[in-house]
């Protein structure tokens, strides 16, 4: 049960993320963030476990992390701000 609130924090913040992205990249940068935390909470959850199930959650958790990081990277192109302008160089 807390595996799969996790995951539909995951998916309200990157729709939030999505809908923020141009008008407010700094904010939707932040609900990526809060979409890996919440990553990191599906992986505490499944710990060791070897079920079928588990395996296939813990694969989709690391495919998950590679689209925030795409995401994150997203957030941080379309800002104008010159904060982030050393990660773009």
């Amino acid at each position: 049960m807390k595996c799969h609130k996790a995951y539909l924090a995951v998916a309200a913040a990157l729709k939030s993320a999505s809908v923020k992205l141009q008008k407010t990249p700094d904010t939707a940068n932040y609900d990526v963030k809060a979409s890996a935390d919440n990553m990191r909470r599906v992986a505490q959850v499944l710990g060791k476990n070897t079920d079928p199930t588990s395996t296939t959650l813990k694969e989709m958790t690391v495919q998950m992390e590679k689209l925030l990081d795409l995401a994150a990277g997203a957030a941080d192109a379309v800002d104008d701000d010159d904060e982030n302008l050393h990660r773009r160089v």
